[in-house]
């Protein structure tokens, strides 16, 4: 071991440990040079440029948009599509904007005959209901209480629309009619209810036939209005005391707004 440790040191001082150190260092440095010059294309071999007559013909390269030409005819063809477009819009337009306009003119209609319907009732109806009579003097006033509903049903595209003609009669009675009993004040209350019914339903077929023949689809598309009748109340009234037909319960009337039960032996509240 110490014969090889002496060759080292005596092969190191003859300087041939040096020169190899040296040459390893040398090759490094070569080699790093020649990646830098590449990277930085310092010492990089000039690419060849095309030459006229080489083999790969010599390649154009387009600087600006080359300007798309279309065929006259598709151009023609586009237009006509947009303005067919253009017309059918238009149409849906119109004919959604006339559609209203007709559906609001006809809704006005019927808005303008209930308006003269409530009109016409406190001057006609007390008459037909002086000609049929109930058998009791007095003098009968009506009021009319009509009423045009749109449905839940109705939206945008359909429009639902009720008729309902309410109204009230009052016979306007001395004080004779407070001296009756229960039962005779009872059946003339019903009396008079089915006399005003029938001189209404008269008065509408005289003067508001139109109204009552509102039985749903109307002229206008999409547009529905009907005829739902109505509820009405009869009064006798009396300076005394106002009595109210009662539309519920038998054997029973309203007296100044409470229930007023019968206890004869007719009644129903007896058994």
């Amino acid at each position: 071991m110490s014969g090889s440790h002496d060759d080292f040191f005596d092969f190191n001082h003859d300087g041939k440990l040096d020169a190899l150190e040296w040459s390893v260092k040398m090759e490094f440095y070569d080699e790093l040079s020649r990646d830098n010059s590449a990277k930085h294309n310092g010492t990089a071999r000039p690419s060849r440029r095309n030459r006229a007559g080489s083999g790969n013909p010599p390649q154009r390269i387009v600087t600006q948009k080359e300007k798309v030409e279309i065929d006259p005819a598709v151009w023609i063809f586009l237009k006509m599509i947009l303005a067919a477009a253009g017309v059918l819009l238009l149409y849906f337009a119109f004919t959604g904007i006339k559609r209203d306009m007709d559906a609001n003119t006809e809704v006005r209609k019927v808005e303008s005959r209930l308006e003269e319907y409530e009109k016409l009732v406190p001057e006609e109806l007390p008459k037909l209901c002086t000609e049929r009579g109930i058998g009791l003097d007095g003098t009968y006033t009506a009021k009319g209480l009509p009423e045009l509903t749109k449905s839940p049903g109705s939206g945008q595209k359909y429009q639902f629309y009720r008729v309902n003609l309410d109204y009230e009669v009052t016979l306007q009675a001395d004080e004779y009619f407070d001296s009756f009993d229960d039962r005779s004040k009872y059946n003339y209350l019903g009396a008079f209810y089915q006399m005003a019914g029938e001189a209404h339903d008269a008065f509408l077929q005289e003067s508001f036939g139109d109204l009552v023949d509102l039985r749903g689809w109307t002229t206008v598309e999409r547009l529905s209005i009907t005829y739902e009748g109505g509820e009405y109340e009869v009064f006798i009234e009396t300076p005394a005391h106002l009595y109210q037909y009662s539309r519920m319960y038998d054997d029973l009337f309203i007296l100044d707004g409470e229930s007023y039960f019968l206890e004869d032996e007719q009644s129903r509240w007896k058994k």
